[in-house]
């Protein structure tokens, strides 16, 4: 790799955190103190962040994990963003996991817990714990 392209992946790396720090501050001003109709907004936004990598996904999970305890509405259209792949990494499901703990509601209860047994045969020993322990929840 020359130093041009080395100093333009460096940039690159830079400007993805950058704006990824500057979404997720945004997303926590919004849920303090924006009407719920904007609120709708930052939620769109934080999901179409889940397609990013591994790192980026890590921090927007943990972020709505801690928002999606006290604004359950904001993620329910979004439900099926959070469903487990078997390709994801262990604290990437186990937050996935707690996310949809959160937003069960009377009208999800039956699409999750669907969910939930499909988990039972992960061979992730430690997300199958998690998983039996949420629906006991």
């Amino acid at each position: 790799m020359g130093v041009a392209q080395l100093y333009h992946h460096l940039v690159h790396k830079s400007l993805i955190v950058f704006l990824l720090q500057v979404v997720m501050g945004v997303a926590q001003l919004y849920h303090h103190l924006a009407p719920r109709s904007e609120v709708l907004v930052v939620a769109k936004a934080l999901i179409r962040l889940l397609r990013s990598h591994r790192e980026v996904q890590s921090l927007v999970l943990n972020c709505i994990a801690s928002i999606s305890t006290l604004r359950k509405g904001m993620f329910e259209p979004y439900l099926k963003s959070f469903f487990v792949r078997t390709s994801d990494p262990t604290h990437i499901k186990l937050l996935k996991l707690e996310i949809l703990t959160n937003l069960a509601t009377e009208t999800s209860i039956s699409v999750i817990l669907r969910e939930f047994q499909t988990y039972i045969s992960s061979q992730d020993k430690e997300f199958v714990a998690a998983a039996i322990q949420a629906i006991g929840r």
